[in-house]
């Protein structure tokens, strides 16, 4: 509002006064200490429900964080289910190979084929293993560090707003 009302003494009254600054209210140079208190005023008014959206909007962005860390953990732990059924089916065909049998995730195998069977099994039970070592890093993690964390953090802010 401030500055509307400058542009406008400094277009229009400025005009119709005959350039004479001691006629004007806010540009007068005798009224100095009145437009220093009205930039004041104007600079120091905000609004109060911007700092309580951002606030808001910071504790969202906090939860969603904590959402997707659980998240990722528990795909994590499906993709060790997943490796392990791999592993089981892998271990099924290896013996029937082995044995002799046909069956339909046989039929078109060979023993010549049992090599790399045994291969692939290996690389699953790696497989296993890294997701099983991160599967427990993420859980110690997140157990220990970040949950307390946030919980502790939460509740003093909780506290001090109370």
């Amino acid at each position: 509002m401030s500055k509307v009302l400058d542009t406008y003494e400094d277009l229009n009254l400025s005009h119709y006064s005959d350039m004479d600054l001691s006629k004007l209210i806010f540009n007068n140079p005798a009224n100095k200490e009145l437009r220093d208190s009205m930039i004041h005023t104007s600079e120091s008014l905000r609004n109060p429900f911007t700092d309580l959206y951002h606030w808001v909007k910071g504790e969202w962005f906090d939860l969603v964080a904590i959402k997707n860390a659980c998240e990722t953990r528990a795909e994590v732990a499906k993709s060790i289910t997943k490796l392990q059924a791999r592993k089981e089916s892998t271990q099924k065909n290896l013996d029937n190979v082995n044995q002799g049998k046909k069956t339909m995730g046989t039929l078109f195998k060979s023993s010549s084929d049992a090599g790399t069977m045994a291969n692939q099994l290996e690389s699953v039970e790696r497989d296993i293993e890294a997701s099983n070592q991160l599967y427990d890093v993420m859980t110690i993690y997140l157990g220990d560090k970040v949950i307390t964390k946030f919980k502790k953090e939460k509740l003093q802010l909780f506290q001090r707003i109370i």
